[in-house]
């Protein structure tokens, strides 16, 4: 698992505010034929400037391999509630060469996804040694109480460059992602809690995936290369 996985997950860096050295996890996976990133809407927009980080750039520390990235999408709940139930976000990505020895059907997006199952959490922490991926397995879910929110919570030990990492359901014979690592609460030491992929975030999918889908009200899109 832990070869394979390693082939989607990788280092998600961008500027704030001109500074270098802002880093995040991201996740790549293929839904309905298309390829796209997931990562953590806080790693795309900065709440407290109001407004979005940029230089956005993909990589993975073990292949050295760099992904070109386009627009990205998020839901206007992240931009104007600060709601973390809601903190993903999908960039385009653009395929080359890059793409060969992919799996499509390889962590395929599933929503609505309860928290009574075994769940698996990666990422790439720490503020230097960014080059090894953590991965933590059969994990089970933790519900919030505390704010009686729909968020997923792991026990671990790892957070500081964990967000963005995918949640991956593991099934008898596949893995589904269907979530994405957050936050974590002060007040709730050793607990990453992640945003569990919901139905307006299928339909930002099926928008982006479909000539005929009318584009989600909820839906913001920003093309940071301009």
């Amino acid at each position: 698992m832990v070869e394979k996985i390693r082939m989607y997950i990788g280092v998600l860096s961008y500027k704030k505010e001109g500074r270098e050295g802002q880093k995040g996890t991201g996740c790549i996976f293929s839904y309905k034929g298309k390829w796209f990133l997931a990562t953590a809407a806080h790693c795309v927009y900065d709440i407290d400037e109001d407004k979005f980080y940029t230089d956005f750039k993909f990589t993975q520390p073990n292949s050295g391999k760099e992904y070109i990235l386009g627009d990205v999408y998020l839901h206007k709940f992240w931009s104007s509630l600060y709601a973390p139930e809601y903190d993903i976000a999908f960039f385009n990505i653009y395929c080359d060469d890059n793409f060969f020895n992919l799996d499509r059907t390889y962590l395929t997006p599933y929503f609505e996804i309860s928290n009574d199952n075994k769940f698996t959490i990666a990422g790439f922490p720490g503020k230097i040694l960014r080059n090894k991926l953590y991965i933590k397995r059969d994990n089970n879910g933790i519900s919030d109480r505390m704010y009686s929110s729909s968020l997923i919570g792991i026990r671990t030990c790892k957070k500081e460059g964990m967000s963005g990492g995918p949640l991956i359901c593991q099934n008898e014979d596949s893995l589904s992602i269907v979530g994405t690592i957050s936050l974590s609460f002060v007040s709730e030491k050793g607990i990453l809690w992640c945003a569990p992929w919901n139905k307006d975030f299928k339909a930002i999918l099926e928008f982006l995936t479909s000539d005929k889908q009318a584009e989600p009200d909820f839906m913001e899109m920003y093309n940071w290369k301009i």
